[in-house]
């Protein structure tokens, strides 16, 4: 059964990396002043050229890239731009979360959010992770949300609508 922390990120409480996360789901967007970039600093990843690589085979192929060499392991996901229409997607980065054996994972995709929420991609993800959280052969034990401040009521709202873990 999963265990949901979830993180608030605002200026106050800037976003961090989970010490003990063994895991980082990211969005495959390295280029300029990003998500990407700020997940890269927290964990002192150094700047690579395989990153930009990854970033575009991943988004050009449409699914999960894994960069297994760094600490922790990176999980990047294709950028959705907030339409994410089935769990394909979710489903390939689970599977590639449970191959490696990750037990702690950090899901970054929604601290840095302007706009809206995308409510209805957040809803596929949940749906998707509740399904496995039936299973008795997950690795995961904990997944980490980061979500923007100004969102998080309304993240914690759908986490009570579709999902079934420990908050």
């Amino acid at each position: 059964m999963y265990q949901l922390e979830i993180r608030s990120i605002s200026d106050s409480n800037p976003f961090s990396k989970v010490i003990d996360a063994d895991g980082v789901s990211l969005t495959a967007n390295n280029i300029g002043f990003t998500p990407f970039c700020g997940v890269r600093s927290a964990y002192d990843w150094p700047e690579r050229q395989e990153f930009t690589a990854a970033c575009n085979a991943c988004n050009k192929r449409r699914a999960i890239c894994v960069i297994p060499d760094i600490n922790p392991t990176a999980f990047l996901v294709p950028k959705t731009h907030g339409r994410l229409q089935d769990d394909y997607l979710i489903d390939d980065l689970m599977n590639a979360v449970e191959h490696m054996k990750i037990r702690k994972l950090h899901f970054t995709h929604f601290f840095y959010l302007c706009n809206r929420l995308p409510a209805d991609e957040i809803t596929v993800i949940l749906r998707s992770i509740n399904k496995r959280n039936t299973q008795n052969d997950n690795t995961i034990i904990t997944i980490v949300f980061d979500i923007a401040k100004n969102h998080e009521e309304s993240f914690k709202k759908l986490v009570d609508k579709h999902f079934c873990l420990h908050v």
